[in-house]
């Protein structure tokens, strides 16, 4: 059992950024110490926007798909985004805005390990770390490499032979401490509904090896707010998730959140009251906070 206590918090276009997430995050690690960065994406390759604390480059032809699609165009896991690619080369970097802490940092690189041609190379500062994809164990859904230190710019560059069938499939990045503390995943995917959880493929492979002590079930919003009303099987669906979560970490916490007042071009989105009933209503049935 880990030491770290876990969360792990899905949602929409008001997580993935980061903001309120960030904030919550690095107060949270003030209190209880930091045991990592947690959960990131290369989103540049994904066409959307970044979390606030990173940026992302890309070389290469890849193919995406996340939550926002339902079913996604490509498989997806906890993070909620998928990147695949063919290419002989290609490369991603992550760009933080701030230095890291000292110490070894663990990256995860949670991916489909069907052994392949390709070799992956992670290099932060002057040290990188050189992985053969058909050496590879099938016993946890991710790559683990162990850095001394971590720079600003980590560097992810996947090569192959000219003549391989091989595709690389990404689901995603946990950046984690060696010492112990608060470990804080956004999970986030803008525009998602509350299904999204139900479509994504990997869930049981990924999920209990995220191993979150809370889950926050943050969705809702993009649910009833375009049509301005909560349609009849939005409580059958928030069950089935909250079920699907149970399933893999059968004692994490579950946290719905109520959906706060909203306006869409200027007009009062009068069913956030209906919902945050729902929210409210299933929360407190099903044994989750409220």
């Amino acid at each position: 059992m880990s030491e770290n206590f876990i969360v792990a918090h899905f949602g929409d276009s008001h997580v993935q950024p980061d903001y309120f997430t960030g904030t919550v995050r690095k107060k949270m690690q003030e209190l209880k110490g930091n045991a990592g960065r947690g959960m990131v994406f290369p989103y540049a390759i994904a066409k959307t926007y970044s979390q606030s604390d990173y940026t992302s480059t890309f070389q290469g032809q890849w193919a995406t798909g996340n939550s926002i699609q339902t079913p996604p165009r490509l498989p997806v896991g906890v993070s909620g985004f998928a990147a695949h690619t063919s290419d002989v080369k290609a490369i991603f970097t992550i760009s933080f805005k701030s230095e890291f802490p000292a110490g070894e940092k663990i990256i995860k690189v949670f991916c489909d390990k069907t052994k392949n041609d390709y070799t992956l190379k992670i290099c932060s500062g002057d040290e990188c770390v050189l992985i053969l994809m058909d050496t590879l164990s099938s016993q946890t859904p991710y790559i683990e490499v162990r850095l001394k230190k971590l720079s600003n710019n980590v560097v992810f560059e996947l090569e192959k032979p000219g003549q391989s069938a091989s595709c690389f499939k990404l689901h995603g990045i946990s950046i984690e401490n060696l010492n112990t503390g608060l470990l804080y995943h956004n999970l986030g995917v803008g525009g998602a509904c509350f299904s999204a959880l139900l479509y994504q493929k990997y869930f049981e492979n990924e999920m209990p090896f995220i191993g979150a002590d809370l889950v926050i079930c943050d969705w809702g919003g993009n649910d009833f707010m375009y049509k301005n009303r909560v349609e009849p099987q939005l409580e059958s669906i928030m069950i089935q998730t909250l079920q699907r979560i149970r399933k893999s970490l059968p004692n994490a916490v579950i946290l719905i959140p109520s959906a706060q007042d909203i306006n869409k071009k200027g007009k009062n989105v009068t069913a956030a009251k209906q919902y945050a009933a729902l929210a409210r209503k299933v929360a407190l049935e099903n044994n989750c906070l409220f």
